[in-house]
């Protein structure tokens, strides 16, 4: 009786001091009593902060790189939760700007986390950018879904902002023309690492109806699913096909339409690299509560609309004629998942089969994405992927600032494309992987292991592609074990990773079991990273850049001035390269390179190769703005004494400034005003790859050792001062 009077007393307390107290609710009572737990009204007597804010974990190493070789720990926080009063929080950090000295780079200013605390958790910000897969322009009045739930309509701009709650770990994103229906419908799954609370920035491209061409609901009618759908002519031999039964159609009140129907036909094909931003969902399905790998063979969608233009309802299984073990799968938006659509056997009793394609009814949902393909019963085998620091080379076997997740893609007998979709882990050294074995004929494919980091202790977070070890940098007890996987280094999508083939092999990187993986040490078979420290300013970049490597020069004309300088340095300054550009009118993106400057000793010069997004994919899309490129070079703080004709010293201060720029390429030339950093750097990377001596693919490691003296993407010149001027 004692503690239920305590607690009467307590709720006129709260009554009285909020004036909110609303018994019928449960919900507003729940949130006032936190308030006014937390609150200074109430103290309890055993703690000596009644707000509960008081929380503090120890900071965790992490080096960043200030300017060439000159690293300072930074250090970071922990990523996960805390309690914060009256909720939960997440663990943050507090800074301060401290100096280092970076020898004759002189002293250079950072901000140093000096303990970890706990921040309130206000959600995780959802940037939703929806785009023409052609154009890149933002599509306005796109419908935007996660999972079931309608979020809202993008804006003009083809934006919309949202919040999510911190816990949510895989976030499933819609996005449907409902206003015009002039796009199909796109679906993006996007795996969130617990404890990073960084906006999430979730781009769906869009593809736009193909222009339409007309059958006869009254009739019989064949449309191949190729790019050429009613071409009878050959070239669509052995590809397949639907035929549509004469009275398919409904329209209102279930009435059968007899017009002309406007059919619209979408291949992806989805063994190319380049139709990986329009996938929708992932090639994933359920069978039971096992998620099985699907490995498609197209996927397209069929849209059926009356001689109005207006949509009409499909009513009728439609015919189907492809290749033997394929079936059809329909994309369930709500999970980005594919669900197989029932089929029927045409005769009653079993599927008409021939020696290639197999014939069957089956449904689909008009105007969205299908797949033609079939389950993976690859038997299941495992790796595992280490990772080593660059600069103490020791290994990172779990950690408390990073989430690492493999992206694997394999290549089949056949030529398809088998995508192992993995999880995610904070502790690589202790986690294996699923990916399939063969027993008869290996796959082959790339390895590629990306890292989301936290940044400085801050709520910002850094995603990049680690780089794979070459096979040398292996132990060499290890050789072999790599040669029988044909174990090599390629760069796919701009990104770095390691080729393989997938052979269950006892002396190999893949286990049969996931035990055994578990249980291996470093000095048996995996797949080796190195992790870079991460630069003082992190940079962001689009999967859309199309990236080239430019041979830039750097002097100051006929003077030498500035290659006497640099030849009297222990260590080359280091270059750093910004592109910037636009999509779309209104949506920024920005690359940025780094690299040492290079002696070219047989011709003396200087020069840096240098990665940038050199022009747009088309130079005829006007959505896509040129290319704005901006340099930076970082020159040690000294003076150069040199000797005039007459014999007397003269000195030059060494703050390199970015003259105006020289050569072919060089589009706009500016000399000495506000500008003079900026080039105007548009080229089409496709045109622009092949000259001698200037641009290289991003791939191609020729750059550092062309023999070319006289060619260059651009010649930059740096201007020297005398002091006092």
């Amino acid at each position: 009786m004692r503690f239920q009077l305590v607690v009467v007393t307590i709720v006129t307390v709260v009554a009285g001091i909020h004036g909110r107290y609303t018994p019928r609710r449960g919900y507003s009572t729940q949130i006032n009593w936190k308030n006014f737990f937390c609150s200074t009204w109430f103290h309890w007597p055993w703690l000596k902060d009644a707000n509960l804010v008081s929380y503090s974990t120890e900071r965790v190493s992490q080096t960043q790189s200030l300017v060439n070789d000159c690293k300072v720990d930074v250090g970071t926080c922990p990523v996960g939760s805390c309690f914060k009063c009256p909720d939960s929080g997440y663990i943050c950090s507090q800074t301060e700007t401290r100096t280092h000295e970076c020898a004759e780079f002189g002293t250079w200013e950072y901000q140093y986390v000096t303990q970890c605390v706990c921040c309130t958790d206000h959600g995780i910000t959802v940037n939703v950018k929806v785009v023409d897969s052609e154009t890149k322009s933002g599509i306005d009045g796109i419908s935007i879904t996660f999972g079931r739930s309608h979020v809202g309509d993008t804006d003009a701009d083809g934006s919309l902002t949202t919040v999510i709650s911190s816990d949510t770990r895989k976030l499933v994103i819609s996005a449907i023309d409902s206003k015009n229906g002039d796009y199909i419908a796109n679906v993006k799954h996007y795996d969130l690492a617990e404890g990073f609370h960084a906006p999430v920035e979730a781009e769906l491209m869009m593809v736009k109806k193909a222009l339409p061409f007309e059958i006869h609901s009254t009739k019989t009618s064949r449309i191949y699913l190729s790019e050429n759908p009613q071409d009878l002519s050959g070239s669509n031999e052995g590809k397949p096909f639907i035929e549509v039964s004469p009275k398919s159609f409904t329209k209102a009140r279930r009435q059968v339409y007899t017009g002309s129907v406007k059919v619209s036909v979408n291949i992806i094909e989805t063994n190319s690299e380049d139709s990986e931003p329009v996938i929708p969902g992932r090639y994933q399905t359920f069978i039971g509560n096992d998620a099985k790998t699907l490995i498609p063979q197209l996927t397209f969608a069929i849209d059926f609309r009356d001689s109005n233009n207006e949509k009409i309802r499909l009513t009728k299984n439609l015919k189907f004629s492809v290749n033997n073990d394929m079936t059809i799968w329909n994309i369930d938006f709500p999970s980005g998942y594919w669900k197989a659509s029932r089929t029927v056997s045409i005769t009653g009793r079993r599927k008409r089969q021939t020696d290639e394609q197999t014939q069957f009814l089956a449904t689909i949902v008009n105007g969205q994405w299908t797949t033609v393909g079939q389950v993976s019963n690859l038997p299941n085998c495992y790796i595992k992927t280490r990772v080593f620091d660059e600069s103490s080379s020791t290994e990172i076997s779990s950690t408390s600032t990073a989430i690492f997740q493999p992206e694997i893609v394999a290549t089949n007998s056949n030529n398809q494309k088998i995508r192992f979709y993995t999880g995610s882990t904070n502790s690589p050294g202790n986690t294996c992987f699923q990916v399939g074995c063969p027993t008869d004929f290996p796959l082959s494919g790339t390895i590629q292991l990306k890292v989301t980091e936290a940044v400085s202790g801050s709520s910002t977070s850094f995603v990049t592609y680690l780089t794979p070890k070459l096979k040398e940098d292996y132990d060499v007890s290890l050789y072999a074990k790599l040669d029988s996987v044909t174990y090599d280094l390629i760069t796919l999508s701009q990104q770095p990773g390691a080729y393989a083939k997938f052979i269950s092999d006892p002396i190999g990187p893949f286990y049969e079991d996931i035990s055994t993986c578990e249980a291996s040490s470093v000095g048996q078979p995996s797949f080796h990273f190195i992790k870079s420290d991460l630069p003082t300013s992190s940079v962001s970049s689009t999967t859309s850049a199309r990236l080239c490597t430019a041979r830039v020069r750097f002097d100051d004309g006929d003077n030498q001035i500035f290659y006497r300088y640099l030849s009297g340095l222990t260590t080359l300054p280091t270059v750093k390269a910004i592109s910037a550009w636009y999509e779309g009118q209104t949506t920024y993106y920005y690359y940025t390179d780094f690299a040492k400057l290079e002696h070219a000793t047989s011709a003396g010069y200087y020069f840096a190769c240098l990665k940038y997004r050199c022009a747009p994919d088309d130079p005829r899309n006007e959505s896509i703005g040129n290319t704005a490129l901006y340099f930076d070079i970082e020159i040690p703080d000294k003076v150069l004494v040199d000797v005039k004709g007459d014999g007397s010293l003269i000195e030059y201060s060494v703050d390199c400034s970015i003259g105006n720029c020289a050569g072919p390429f060089c589009k706009t030339r500016y000399e000495y005003n506000e500008e003079k950093n900026f080039i105007d750097a548009s080229r089409w990377v496709e045109n622009d790859k092949n000259m001698p001596g200037s641009f290289f693919m991003p791939a191609d490691e020729t750059c550092s050792t062309s023999t070319d003296h006289t060619n260059f993407a651009h010649t930059i010149r740096c201007h020297f001062e005398t002091p006092g001027n």
